[in-house]
């Protein structure tokens, strides 16, 4: 006997913006998003609160080409 997988909801499957729209549909005063800013963590895998050493080495480059962006 087989036994079936049960698929519960889970916000891993969904994209930024479907999150986003979620949670308007669900009555939430959801922010406006303009654009998106991703960092790749690369080969650095390890989890944790702290930056990986080649983030934390450009993290002032990193703010300023948000700020920049967002000043403009």
């Amino acid at each position: 006997d087989s036994v079936g997988t049960l698929h519960l909801f889970s916000s891993h499957g969904m994209n930024f913006f479907e999150l986003m729209k979620l949670g308007r549909s669900l009555g939430y005063d959801m922010p406006k998003v303009g654009g998106i800013y991703g960092i790749e963590i690369g080969d650095e895998v390890e989890f944790n609160e702290s930056l990986s050493p080649t983030i934390k080495g450009r993290i002032e480059e990193i703010v300023e080409i948000i700020c920049r962006d967002v000043m403009n």
